[in-house]
């Protein structure tokens, strides 16, 4: 029997008893031209192995988020109120400093108006798997209010945020926003960084310095225009979507609406406990499919695809990625390589995978493709992975050249033997 293996590299071929092989081919070949001189030759053309491709991953990373929806997260809300956004980590190395809205004390920086506690958010770094640019779309959303029985309307809180964009990103906001549609459509009612009317010049700006409302002086806005509606939604905004961080933060406190008469409608210090949001959904990721080729010349392209699902609850936005796949073959590329607001509704999601083939020869290949909720890394599931080459096509020519051989002389095996 011949024995053989192909070493990676593609040309090197080590054969058992190679020179006593040498020897027998040697002879059998000089024997088999004595026997068949007048025959025709017959020539097999052996092919070198393709140059090894450089290992590339080649995948499609959006990093741009959606304007349209928010991430459903497990935010802690104060009871009643709503906390949408894109955030979801905190500063790099500070873990009190978060970005979206929070509860905030006054144990790093004085930030409360009335302690023990505000509400809060800070400028975003981009780390934590939150937008690497350090965009932010965060909402503190009111309790509904029915003021249906008033015709005039005044809003008051106390804050801390810059005035005029002072040391913060020019296009960063700190909107006031309401809506009488239960959320569908949101009037800008104040935007605290830019208007006029925010900028206080006696304003010392407490450690913030030059620039600053540091919950000195109270914003009021009429809301009058809203009055005698039966839902009534205020929402504080903390907006930066020009691919730059806001370098700013935005902090509310005492926050108080009163109707005709200085009646109160809405009283919020944020000093209860905060709890998590009731009306927040989950998602659940799960992959179908399985990536399966067979006799795949080396080097050969192959394509296949699987299903990406959100099998969590009703109306729950799952953000996926491609977190990990086999280190053999090159060139893989998925289509896309993740995705965002990912419903149940939606169904399956089909992602597209093309790869070239390893150049190994005669070998089967396994391995999985990780795919994570990019929100929760516990969250995942694997879809498998397997290829096969075939035999070197050089050695099998070889091998049905010796068997012909031993055929026709018999003693020839011995000799190997």
């Amino acid at each position: 029997m011949f024995n053989y293996c192909i070493f990676e590299g593609g040309n090197y071929m080590e054969q058992t008893q190679f020179l006593k092989g040498a020897g027998v081919l040697l002879i059998a070949a000089l024997m088999l031209l004595s026997v068949s001189a007048a025959s025709a030759n017959t020539k097999t053309q052996i092919t070198s192995s393709p140059t090894d491709f450089a290992i590339e991953m080649q995948t499609q990373k959006n990093n741009n988020q959606e304007t349209t929806g928010f991430l459903n997260d497990p935010y802690s809300v104060p009871a009643g109120w709503d906390i949408d956004g894109w955030c979801i980590a905190t500063q790099d190395g500070t873990e009190w400093a978060t970005h979206y809205w929070a509860q905030y004390d006054d144990s790093n920086y004085p930030l409360t108006h009335s302690p023990p506690y505000c509400a809060g958010i800070w400028w975003s770094d981009g780390s934590g798997g939150d937008p690497v640019n350090g965009e932010q779309n965060e909402w503190l959303i009111s309790p509904e209010l029915d003021v249906s029985s008033y015709v005039t309307l005044t809003l008051e809180f106390y804050s801390v945020y810059t005035m005029n964009s002072y040391g913060s990103n020019p296009s960063a906001h700190d909107y006031i926003k309401v809506s009488i549609d239960e959320g569908e459509n949101w009037d800008i009612v104040g935007d605290l960084v830019h208007d006029a009317e925010f900028y206080f010049e006696d304003a010392t700006g407490g450690p913030g310095g030059e620039g600053w409302n540091w919950m000195e002086y109270p914003p009021t806005i009429d809301l009058s225009a809203y009055a005698g509606e039966e839902s009534l939604l205020i929402a504080f905004v903390y907006e930066s979507l020009d691919g730059e961080p806001s370098r700013g933060i935005f902090m509310v406190d005492d926050v108080l609406l009163t109707g005709s008469g200085r009646e109160t409608i809405l009283e919020e210090n944020f000093d209860g406990e905060w709890v998590d949001d009731p009306d927040k959904t989950y998602p659940d990721l799960d992959c179908e499919g399985e990536l399966s080729w067979a006799d795949v010349a080396t080097g050969g392209t192959v394509e296949g695809e699987f299903e990406v699902i959100n099998v969590g609850q009703p109306e729950s936005w799952l953000d996926w990625e491609i977190a990990d796949y086999p280190e053999w073959g090159t060139n893989w590329t998925f289509t896309p390589a993740n995705g965002q607001d990912l419903t149940p509704e939606d169904g399956p999601f089909i992602v597209k995978v093309v790869l070239d083939a390893p150049l190994e020869e005669d070998t089967e290949f396994t391995g999985e493709i990780k795919v994570i909720n990019s929100e929760d890394a516990g969250d995942y599931d694997t879809i498998s992975v397997s290829l096969v080459t075939p035999r070197n096509k050089q050695v099998s020519s070889m091998q049905f050249f010796l068997e012909k051989l031993m055929q026709r002389f018999p003693f020839l095996a011995q000799i190997i033997a």
